[in-house]
């Protein structure tokens, strides 16, 4: 099994039901684990590994600035984008961050774990 973190994906998206949720945009920060099931130790071609610059540059081309409902719909689109895009992908894990202005608790962490 080889593994990817990436420990702060910075996401400009606009998130939430709130009229100014949906006026303004947020920056949520995503923690993203994938993992490549490989037959063997040693890696023996590129082919088996995943670009991480391209990963990381068409999940932002994907996510940047669209509009989600719930933050929970955030967690199913990239299940589905991995799905779709990475069929070398075992499964992933993710946290995403969102800011809770005018709350006493300042930030919502939503996780999850997909088998892809």
């Amino acid at each position: 099994m080889i593994s990817y973190h990436f420990p702060a994906i910075f996401l400009r998206c606009y998130c939430g039901i709130q009229q100014h949720e949906k006026i303004y945009p947020q920056t949520l920060q995503i923690n993203l684990f994938l993992n490549i099931d490989t037959s063997t130790e040693q890696i023996e071609s590129l082919k088996d590994t995943l670009n991480y610059a391209d990963f990381l540059k068409n999940f932002l081309d994907h996510f940047e600035m669209r509009h989600f409902t719930l933050i929970e719909d955030i967690g199913g689109e990239i299940a589905t984008f991995c799905r779709q895009n990475y069929p070398l992908l075992h499964s992933l894990r993710y946290d995403i961050s969102k800011e809770i202005p005018h709350s006493s608790c300042k930030k919502i962490i939503f996780s999850g774990e997909v088998k892809i």
